[in-house]
């Protein structure tokens, strides 16, 4: 028997990343969520966004992380 994707349980997580400016939190959630990293990356101007789907637990999880300069 196949699990069909609306038998999957979902889950909604939120991840808000706050600090000062320049410390690396938009290079640590990019870094999470495309496996990337940039020596040079521009600053951060107000706030970035990033979306990531993942299994745990046989759950469908949605990752939403936010950077935002406190």
């Amino acid at each position: 028997m196949s699990i069909s994707p609306a038998d999957v349980p979902k889950l909604n997580v939120k991840l808000l990343l706050l600090g000062e400016a320049n410390v690396g939190k938009s290079s640590l959630m990019l870094r999470y969520t495309d496996g990337s990293f940039y020596d040079n990356k521009i600053t951060t101007i107000g706030i970035e966004n990033k979306t990531m789907l993942l299994r745990l637990d046989g759950k469908q999880v949605q990752l939403q992380s936010t950077s935002r300069v406190s």
